[in-house]
């Protein structure tokens, strides 16, 4: 079973690729065909995610692990969910209020803790321990003092410097970033098709 996933991947994987380069009729129309699967193949990918996340919280409901009582709340949320989605539908004033008051809320408040353990980290990587950490905390409060409003009034050079640290230094770091990431995707993609990565086909 290993085996044909194998193949499979590699066969979608190669006509996906190759038809990007070539225009051959019959290569491009089973290219179209296969993206048309996608978004059948993602609701499978849903309905299996869901019923992962159903199999892992009732095995911490059942073992009384810690924390076993959030799993009790998320799968009674997660119930009550779909059982009105299917029922009453998404417009639904039910269903509005849990996404709106519940969902939107918990994700706002996720960000916000987000926000503190990024100020910490910022706290912990400013420390001028060496010259790397003394450039990047010259230039973080170049940028700070050129985007807050009081910084132009300390000094009329700030707005102009930060300015340029966004538009050249931050820019460059930034593209190398997404090379260096699109070429590990590349990467990943090609041991995936190749087969070499065995442990996202199930073997060890």
């Amino acid at each position: 079973m290993n085996e044909l996933v194998r193949y499979i991947t590699l066969v979608v994987g190669l006509v996906i690729a190759v038809e990007f380069f070539v225009k051959v009729p019959l290569l491009n129309s089973t290219a179209a065909m296969i993206m048309g699967w996608m978004p059948l193949v993602s609701s499978f990918a849903v309905v299996v995610g869901g019923l992962n996340i159903i199999t892992v919280h009732k095995d911490n409901i059942a073992r009384k692990k810690p924390g076993w009582y959030n799993s009790a709340v998320l799968l009674v949320v997660l119930a009550l969910t779909v059982f009105i989605g299917f029922f009453q539908g998404i417009s639904s004033p039910v269903y509005t209020f849990l996404y709106y008051n519940v969902l939107i809320v918990c994700g706002n408040s996720l960000s916000g803790m987000l926000a503190f353990f990024i100020a910490s980290s910022s706290f912990r990587a400013f420390r001028a321990k060496n010259v790397e950490a003394a450039l990047l905390l010259v230039a973080g409060a170049m940028v700070m003092l050129g985007q807050a409003p009081f910084g132009a009034v300390i000094w009329s050079a700030f707005p102009t410097i930060s300015d340029w640290v966004i538009k050249y230094p931050n820019l460059a770091a930034q593209r190398g970033l997404m090379i260096a990431s699109g070429v590990g995707f590349m990467s990943v993609s090609l041991r995936t098709i190749l087969g070499y990565s065995r442990s996202r086909f199930g073997a060890q």
